[in-house]
């Protein structure tokens, strides 16, 4: 059972790899993948502490080919594992990612890799290692725990592993916190439009491409709502006020 999804087999991940955008560093273009777990506790265990009922109900486990049967069966089989026999998890993984840092190095790419596709699990502390062994790598998440998000904007964090904060109808106080510390954070907006600010910080398009380490530190990611996301009535997807819409511009 592979844990990693590559980007020709994900939408946003193929908009990552098209982008163009390359490590400023080495100047290598980066070359994605991600790991899809089932969300909160759909597998029976919790991999989501600071879900929302807003969260829960609008989650990409319900969108695009994470909506199929086949797929989501995968993702509980994956969270099952992780849970049931976590030395095999662990070799299981790492060994996905040499395969991937060979067929990125082979290609001249820079591999970036989202370990909570639909999960929030902190890696960081989980196998602390993993960011020593693959020190070449970028990886990035998004989280909606608070002080893990202060950990990682305090430095006290793996320095190829980059976090966004996840707006949800729970935590705006700790957005504002966030934002005002040099984080990113995400919010979600009903439509394909979105207002220049939130909350009095810039917006910038989230869904252009999902190399979120790249863009500039203080801003707000927006991302349209898919799936049942659209439907929702719980405040976690943001309705703007009309006469603030402005049509998406991508910023990094």
């Amino acid at each position: 059972m592979a844990l990693l999804t590559m980007g020709g087999s994900s939408p946003k991940l193929i908009k990552s790899d098209q982008s163009g955008i390359a490590d400023p560093d080495s100047g290598r273009r980066y070359l994605s993948a991600i790991q899809y777990l089932a969300p909160a506790k759909t597998s029976g265990h919790q991999v989501c502490p600071f879900a929302t009922d807003g969260c829960k109900s609008s989650c990409l486990f319900t969108a695009g080919r994470g909506a199929t049967n086949s797929v989501q069966t995968a993702r509980v089989n994956r969270t099952r594992s992780f849970f049931g026999d976590r030395p095999e998890y662990w070799e299981t993984l790492e060994c996905e990612l040499q395969k991937f840092q060979n067929r990125a190095d082979r290609n001249g790419f820079k591999p970036a890799v989202r370990l909570n596709g639909t999960s929030d699990l902190p890696f960081e502390r989980l196998r602390g290692s993993l960011f020593d062994r693959f020190s070449d790598f970028q990886f990035y998440d998004y989280t909606k725990d608070e002080n893990r998000m202060l950990r990682f904007l305090s430095g006290d964090f793996p320095a190829n592993y980059h976090l966004t904060f996840s707006r949800s109808e729970k935590n705006e106080n700790g957005c504002r916190e966030i934002l005002r510390n040099g984080g990113t954070v995400a919010v979600v907006y009903r439509g394909k439009q979105w207002p220049t600010h939130w909350r009095g910080f810039p917006t910038i398009d989230g869904d252009q491409h999902d190399l979120t380490f790249v863009h500039h530190a203080g801003h707000v990611l927006a991302l349209y709502a898919k799936g049942r996301a659209k439907r929702d009535d719980t405040g976690f997807v943001v309705d703007p006020e009309p006469w603030s819409l402005r049509l998406p511009i991508i910023g990094y």
